[in-house]
């Protein structure tokens, strides 16, 4: 080959690479600008506009990280909060390591300062009103993308699951929008199975929390989990969150189930053993449980949540539920999250 012909070589060899570089650059603002116009809407109503889509997002709610798990996108938390978990100590921390090797390094022990999240660099931050107040709009300010979740009904669970995914942008939404319709294909399952239900055939349920007389109110989401499921909740006209009651209201709606919180230290020997709890219908009957969590609780307002309803319908009404909530544990954890759980996980997850 003649040294022209190498130099002709050479400059169609330049202007190939130029012409890919420019049309690289022309797709990636194509992208840029598609992105941009496709605002997106979060569960306040309030917009938020993402110049691309976020590579470092920091959770400053809780019960939002584990959406972001949920679609297999751990690697772009940068800083995170956890459902009742402060350390990476213990089992539970264990399986949050297997959804993210990095969790130790993650985690953030209390609420961070406004301060704390600035020096993360997010390209979005999850907050929520009540549990970061005021946080949206001073990140607003500041030109960091905030998306707030508000996570309180099953059908908010379900909708905070395809916002995440709008939020982190193709293909992630697919997977959001498979992980919805597989949640909302188990609550259509279990309305059919328990929802014909004469208000006689449903117990009577009191779901107790960090302590043996701390309960959740009726406009809790895990008064929600009892009603799917086919069952009462005693607590129904109690307003509020976490309620504190007197012994004497125990006694007045003697409730046939009780369902204990996955976190704290209350166990369901702790009230079936105490002598001023013998008389209470559920106890005479040994219908005390805890209810299960893998990483993340099933009573919390997390995607897991479908999973306590399912767990609770196996409890209240065996012969009538329609899916095993350890099998189901199983498939969305190996299929979404990207875990396989261990037997012993497993045993512990069984409705009793």
């Amino acid at each position: 080959m003649t040294r022209n012909m190498l130099a002709a070589d050479g400059k169609r060899c330049a202007a190939h690479q130029s012409s890919v570089a420019v049309a690289a650059t022309a797709l990636a603002l194509l992208v840029t600008a598609a992105w941009a116009v496709a605002a997106v809407v979060d569960q306040t109503g309030a917009v938020v506009d993402l110049p691309a889509p976020p590579a470092r997002v920091l959770s400053a709610y809780g019960p939002a990280t584990y959406y972001v798990y949920a679609l297999g996108e751990g690697d772009r938390i940068v800083a995170a909060r956890y459902v009742a978990l402060t350390g990476p100590e213990g089992e539970v921390g264990a399986l949050h390591r297997q959804l993210d090797p990095q969790f130790g390094d993650k985690i953030m022990r209390t609420d961070p300062t406004i301060e704390e999240v600035v020096a993360q660099r997010p390209d979005l931050v999850i907050t929520n009103p009540q549990r970061n107040p005021g946080m949206a709009e001073v990140l607003g300010d500041l030109r960091i993308p905030a998306a707030q979740y508000v996570p309180e009904t099953v059908d908010d669970v379900v909708h905070a699951v395809r916002l995440t995914g709008a939020l982190l942008g193709p293909p992630v939404d697919a997977r959001a929008e498979a992980l919805a319709a597989d949640l909302e294909g188990y609550l259509t399952d279990l309305g059919r199975a328990v929802g014909g239900l004469a208000p006689g055939e449903r117990p009577r349920v009191l779901f107790v929390g960090t302590a043996p007389l701390r309960v959740a109110s009726g406009a809790m989401l895990q008064s929600e989990l009892i009603a799917r499921a086919g069952g009462l909740s005693v607590t129904a006209r109690l307003a509020g969150g976490w309620r504190d009651i007197s012994l004497e209201q125990l006694v007045a709606w003697d409730p046939e189930v009780i369902v204990i919180a996955p976190y704290g230290g209350v166990q369901p020997a702790d009230l079936l053993e105490d002598p001023q709890w013998a008389w209470i219908g559920a106890v005479q009957s040994d219908r005390v449980y805890k209810m299960p969590r893998v990483a993340a609780p099933w009573d919390a307002p997390v995607p897991d949540a479908v999973l306590g309803a399912l767990w609770l319908a196996q409890v209240l009404h065996p012969h009538l539920a329609p899916h095993n909530a350890a099998a189901e544990a199983l498939i969305l954890y190996e299929e979404y999250y990207g875990i396989t759980l261990a037997r012993d996980v497993l045993e512990r997850l069984r409705a009793p």
